[in-house]
């Protein structure tokens, strides 16, 4: 595991990836305050919770940079290794909740072998199930396809 991946473990969703990328930037503005102090000490309170147990693991591991130009430098590489961060399309009929992201989330990174990010779109017509595009290939899960399947075989036992 590489130092950034302990900080994408709570990062499901394209959503949590823009919330992530605001405690970059908020924690960037805090890196040249109070010089001499550790980044932790900087951040500590201002930032979220995970992020700031992730600064915390890092730097009582002597794996965080210690000047505000090294740390601004690894704030950027922080930044682009999550924007880098592979993402599946998912179309779904309803809002989905955390625990719901974590699982489809885990199941993707255990098929694939790496992180996925789960770019979530409403679309209330499917009506249940879940429509998914990654890396060019399309799959229709959704309860219309399957509703629009079964009358098309329908109408085609009908007209023989």
């Amino acid at each position: 595991m590489n130092d950034f991946e302990i900080f994408t473990k709570n990062l499901f969703s394209s959503e949590d990836i823009s919330a992530f990328t605001d405690q970059i930037e908020l924690a960037r503005g805090l890196i040249y305050r109070a010089s001499g102090s550790s980044f932790l000490e900087k951040v500590a309170g201002k930032i979220s919770g995970d992020f700031e147990q992730a600064v915390s693991n890092l730097e009582s591991q002597g794996k965080l940079p210690k000047t505000p130009k090294e740390l601004d430098k690894f704030l950027d590489s922080l930044d682009g290794f999550v924007e880098r961060l592979p993402r599946v399309k998912i179309k779904l009929a309803f809002s989905p909740g955390r625990e719901f992201l974590a699982k489809v989330s885990g199941w993707f990174e255990k098929e694939l072998g790496q992180k996925i990010i789960l770019d979530i779109s409403l679309e209330p017509k499917i009506i249940g199930g879940m429509v998914i595009e990654y890396k060019g290939q399309y799959r229709d899960y959704s309860l219309s396809n399957q509703i629009e399947n079964i009358i098309k075989k329908k109408q085609g036992n009908n007209a023989g």
